[in-house]
């Protein structure tokens, strides 16, 4: 099971279809996603339509503005949709401190738990709830963003 919050994973609020599908293809290369596991993104409002583009076949949560607006549907998600009877394994891609919490939750219920983030936004908070950490390499992100 992968939660990706689109925008902390970019780094920006403001996306672009390009700058989404580099993400994408970065995480797909450095994390992986393998045959039938599910994707769920949040995202704002004005994000929604630069999300569903880049990661096609992704569930996308009802978009939420304002603050922390997909922060909270992936919250939401998490806590409602009994995703430890179906996954063994959630993978978080934010660097948002305010999650950990959920994946306590999901820990607790015997997942294991991986976030996946940029180096420069994860926070200490939610590095040390995860069971594993992955970080991005920005890198890439930013060469294939600027060859768009």
């Amino acid at each position: 099971m992968h939660f990706i919050d689109i925008e902390n994973i970019c780094g920006t609020p403001d996306l672009t279809i390009p700058h989404a599908r580099s993400t994408m293809l970065t995480y797909h290369r450095e994390v992986g996603i393998a045959e039938g596991d599910h994707v769920i993104i949040g995202s704002s409002h004005h994000n929604a339509i630069a999300a569903g583009n880049a990661w096609r076949g992704a569930r996308l949560l009802p978009p939420r503005s304002g603050a922390d607006g997909a922060d909270r549907a992936i919250r939401e998600a998490i806590r409602t949709e009994g995703i430890d009877a179906r996954f063994a394994t959630a993978y978080l891609a934010s660097g948002d401190g305010g999650f950990a919490p959920e994946l306590a939750l999901l820990a607790a219920h015997g997942m294991t738990t991986h976030v996946v983030s940029r180096p420069e936004s994860i926070s200490r908070k939610l590095r040390f709830a995860a069971h594993f950490t992955t970080i991005l390499d920005t890198v890439s992100v930013l060469h294939r963003r600027n060859l768009s």
